[in-house]
């Protein structure tokens, strides 16, 4: 009973006599499409092994001739009439893509379903797309599980590419970060021939230390004036094109940040992908579905309905040694940065 004299306050009644406004979903995360997608090149994929012959060694030619002779007034002796021809070696190896498939099952009641309040239920396809994107990139760029973290067996990854550089590495005097992305880029090319860096994959939070990046007067690296904007998307790194996912640090589902915040390297030559089944979305209210814990759920007695997503993917990197990382800094208790270079010829 209310009492008198005192004035009627909603937090003096209970929370289910209160009317619930419902808005869209406003605080979300940006979603975020596939980065190795956007820079591997697709190939056709079958549900079985897919091999992929790959050129380990070229033929070369040589000069015939010249060993000492004297030189003819028909320069014969360069042309090598009447000498025997060296032979050359063309040689081959096999890289084997050899299907995965990612997939995840949601379940909502009937009446979330249907009441679809503020486009909710329908953001739900959207957002298992980007569940499979996230599920692609963990798997090539770490060899693991996006759900668990578990290892991915008989997959070859990114992440053990040993042409590492830490930011930090080159002082302000040789160029600071800018130094950096080059000694990566060098590390790359001279791990084999015709290595080409063609793409940066990037962790967003690369993008505000490349802004704050400045040589040893202060002056911006990579953005042009004197006064860095937060507003540069910096989808460039030294002519390099960047694409960003926060699946490149590894920080995906159950998976840990890494301290890799880059991968470079020659994507259009040396990673190849494609689909044995493309991404479908299926929706049933009759089949039983056990939880992660292990309960079994009957769709049609509890009137629910459960939403799968789920694709055959495969992948196959050439050489793991035409990519390298850009690893974050490290400091110790003194302040000083240490920073690594490594897998440089």
């Amino acid at each position: 009973m209310a009492q008198d004299n005192v004035p009627l306050m909603l937090n003096g009644l209970s929370g289910n006599l209160l009317p619930r406004n419902v808005v869209g979903p406003i605080f979300d995360q940006a979603q975020e499409q596939s980065v190795v997608l956007r820079f591997g090149q697709s190939i056709p994929v079958g549900f079985g092994d897919t091999a992929i012959p790959t050129v380990t060694q070229r033929p070369e030619v040589g000069v015939v001739g010249l060993q000492g002779e004297t030189p003819k007034p028909d320069g014969s002796e360069y042309y090598g009439e009447g000498k025997r021809k060296p032979v050359s070696s063309y040689a081959y190896g096999v890289e084997t893509i050899r299907p995965i498939k990612l997939s995840t099952i949601v379940v909502v009641s009937e009446e979330f379903q249907r009441s679809n309040i503020d486009g909710f239920y329908s953001q739900i396809s959207s957002d298992l797309a980007f569940a499979v994107a996230r599920g692609i990139d963990l798997a090539v760029l770490y060899g693991k599980s996006a759900n668990n973290g578990a290892d991915i067996p008989g997959v070859k990854f990114l992440n053990q590419t040993s042409n590492s550089v830490a930011i930090g590495t080159t002082p302000a005097t040789e160029g600071g970060m800018a130094g950096d992305i080059a000694a990566l880029a060098n590390a790359i090319g001279n791990a084999g021939p015709g290595y080409d860096v063609n793409g940066f994959a990037a962790d967003p939070r690369l993008r505000f230390q490349v802004m704050a990046a400045t040589d040893q007067f202060g002056r911006p690296i990579f953005q042009p004036g004197q006064a860095p904007s937060l507003t540069n998307q910096v989808d460039s790194l030294m002519g390099i094109p960047v694409v960003y996912g926060r699946s490149v640090s590894g920080r995906v589902g159950a998976n840990p940040d890494t301290g890799v915040r880059a991968f470079a390297g020659d994507w259009s030559g040396q990673l190849r992908y494609g689909y044995a089944l493309d991404m479908t979305i299926k929706t049933s209210n009759q089949a039983m579905v056990t939880d992660s814990d292990g309960t079994d759920l009957n769709l049609w007695q509890n009137n629910l309905v459960a939403l799968l997503v789920e694709t055959v993917f495969g992948w196959a990197v050439g050489d793991v040694g035409a990519f390298g990382k850009l690893t974050a800094e490290t400091t110790p208790p003194d302040g000083d940065v240490t920073a690594r270079v490594e897998g440089q010829a």
